[in-house]
């Protein structure tokens, strides 16, 4: 279902982030400060990425439900 896709979606990008921010904290050459720089960075484009996956899906969801309530109301 359309619901699992984007559950899906939204996992794997969860999954992608959380290995690049691990991948940052064993940095051992970079600053604490540095480092949380950079993890609250790579948390913003994972927020925007989730965002923009759901406004896809609900964009598409709406499309589809207008062209239903159209077809339903053709006179």
């Amino acid at each position: 279902s359309d619901t699992r896709e984007l559950q899906e979606k939204i996992e794997s990008i969860n999954r992608e982030y959380d290995y690049r921010i691990m991948r940052v904290r064993d940095i051992f050459f970079m600053s604490r400060f540095q480092k949380e720089q950079k993890i609250c960075m790579l948390e913003e484009q994972r927020k925007a990425e989730i965002c923009q996956v759901k406004d896809r899906f609900n964009s598409r969801e709406n499309y589809s439900r207008r062209g239903d309530h159209y077809e339903r109301h053709n006179w």
